[in-house]
């Protein structure tokens, strides 16, 4: 349940489907028993968990423009390292559910592209990218499984669907990202002085590389004549100079961004918003993402949480290349499968964005797990003494009520929004209006709330012309600008607010100021539809030289 919440909640954002993610997660946690010992900390642990701090306490503390997403990110990520550590003892049961997951993917890829009729899988996500960086993750310690000798056909079979699901996605970051976390794997088990079966995996790779190439051409086959260039969306493989275009933009931003805190986490949008015209492949379109999460991480976390991010990838490689000639065959098998997995998604996040995928990240947090726990039983049993223990206690009990607050914090306020949305479809004015201002009080600092706050009273004070309803809209809107000040949205609604309710208003803004707020919302989204347009409406109906 996990898996698939994580699955549906990486495609939809939704914070109340990726909540119930974690508390199965949770769930799945407490039931496996832990070590007899308590494990060791190890610098990727110390890395995951500095990252994940790092990701929450800038996006609370030091970000303009806070958002909720943050924090179930880091938690998926941490949560997917416990996870791991503690599932050591039944490996292969956790491997057959993300195998059932795989296949489960893959299948609703291959629905798309045949009964559909899309041109590219991606299964609930929302890019193939991203659905083809989860399998994956799936894919390669199963194939280290067969690589290392392992007779089982049916695992054989079930590689090979969920390798033909990549290849229908048509994802060349996902390709690459497979081959380079293959040969990681290979070089490993050379490492660990393992016999390969060298036929059989050219034989494999032959045949995975024939259907790429089948792929590819069926592709450009399938697109319409003279449809050459980049149009922003998922379709196509025209993608290299619209990356390089947003790496360059990143590199840029990030020149003008304080490289401790950085911008915030997950505000690289803005940013593209302020210069689309560096990326003219972006023009009508729209991401998140600079697609490499490398650069992405510096802008938004800076020079910590990048270092974090990197040394949690780096750590784990050195520590496997000096210890794996020295553990018994299973567990140099385990960590083998655990390191390309981690080795995937390091290569793909050169050129994509798994690093911003609550499944992605869960996945490759329980892998470094894993090879945490595989490490710890490898080496002798360390036992705490008992005060080490009690404090350990009381510092996990209050971490986990803090991190409660601030994950199960987000998850009401989007129910109390979503329940208010729900009684504004019946008419219920006051339900809604109860349910509207309650979810912007849990939650000041998500701006949405403020912004859904004042839309619905702007609307009210419309259709019943109530000055005191004019006046709470305009104090919502306040609130969404100073909650995020780099979004448009609140501040164009608050333009319409003081254009078409003046009479309403006990302060309406004056000609000047209204001709400020325009040119300020250019600055935000110059290319955004409406906007330019919407400025030079306000500049004819509030002239220069108009202070009224």
């Amino acid at each position: 349940m996990a898996l698939a919440l994580a699955a549906k909640g990486s495609g939809d954002a939704s914070i109340l489907v990726l909540s119930a993610a974690l508390a199965f997660l949770w769930l799945s946690y407490l039931a496996l028993a832990p070590a007899a010992a308590g494990p060791s900390v190890s610098g990727a642990g110390f890395c995951v968990a500095a990252f994940a701090l790092w990701i929450v306490g800038t996006n609370l503390f030091v970000s303009s423009s806070y958002t909720a997403i943050a924090q179930y990110h880091a938690a998926f990520l941490f949560g997917g390292y416990l996870y791991g550590r503690r599932t050591s003892p039944r490996l292969e049961m956790a491997y057959r559910t993300l195998l059932a997951l795989g296949i489960a993917l893959s299948a609703w890829g291959f629905w798309q592209v045949l009964a559909e009729g899309e041109p590219r899988a991606h299964g609930p996500l929302i890019a193939p990218a991203t659905f083809a960086a989860v399998l994956n993750l799936v894919i390669l310690p199963g194939a280290v499984l067969l690589a290392a000798g392992t007779r089982r056909p049916w695992l054989a079979a079930a590689l090979g669907l969920v390798a033909l699901a990549v290849v229908v996605s048509t994802s060349r970051g996902a390709w690459l990202a497979l081959a380079g976390a293959g040969g990681c794997g290979l070089l490993l088990l050379h490492r660990a002085g393992r016999a390969i079966r060298w036929t059989k995996a050219s034989a494999a790779a032959s045949l995975l590389l024939v259907l790429i190439a089948g792929a590819w051409a069926l592709s450009q086959m399938q697109r319409p004549t003279g449809s050459g260039g980049f149009t922003g969306g998922w379709e196509g493989f025209g993608s290299l100079q619209p990356r390089l275009e947003l790496f360059r933009l990143a590199v840029g931003e990030t020149r003008s961004t304080d490289l401790v805190s950085g911008a915030g986490y997950d505000t690289f949008y803005y940013a593209l918003e302020r210069g689309r015209g560096a990326v003219p492949t972006y023009a009508e379109g729209f991401t998140h993402f600079v697609h490499n999460d490398y650069l992405q991480t510096l802008y938004e976390l800076g020079l910590p949480g990048l270092t974090a991010l990197l040394l949690a990838i780096a750590l784990p490689l050195a520590r496997a290349w000096r210890r794996i000639p020295h553990l018994p065959a299973t567990e140099q098998t385990t960590a083998i499968a655990a390191l390309s997995t981690v080795s995937a998604m390091a290569l793909q996040a050169l050129v994509d964005f798994p690093f911003y995928i609550p499944i992605c990240l869960l996945i490759f947090g329980a892998a470094l797990g894993v090879l945490d726990a595989t490490f710890d039983s490898a080496s002798p049993a360390r036992v705490r003494p008992p005060s080490f223990a009690l404090a350990r206690r009381v510092l996990s009990a209050a971490a986990g009520t803090l991190a409660a607050w601030v994950l199960i914090t987000p998850a009401v306020a989007e129910a109390a929004s979503l329940r208010g949305a729900e009684r504004l479809r019946n008419s219920d004015g006051q339900g809604a209006a109860f349910w509207f201002e309650a979810a912007r009080r849990i939650d000041p600092r998500d701006w949405r709330y403020h912004w859904y706050a004042g839309q619905f009273w702007m609307s009210q004070a419309e259709t019943t012309t109530d000055p005191v309803q004019a006046a709470l809209a305009d104090a919502a809107l306040v609130r969404a600008i100073e909650a995020n000040p780099r979004q448009p949205r609140p501040l164009s609604t608050r333009i319409a607010l003081h254009d078409r309710l003046r009479g309403l208003l006990k302060n309406p803004a004056n000609g000047e100021t209204m001709r400020a707020w325009a040119e300020q919302l250019v600055a935000l989204a110059p290319t955004e539809a409406g906007v330019r347009a919407e400025r030079d409406r306000i500049f004819k109906r509030f002239p220069p030289g108009d202070r009224k």
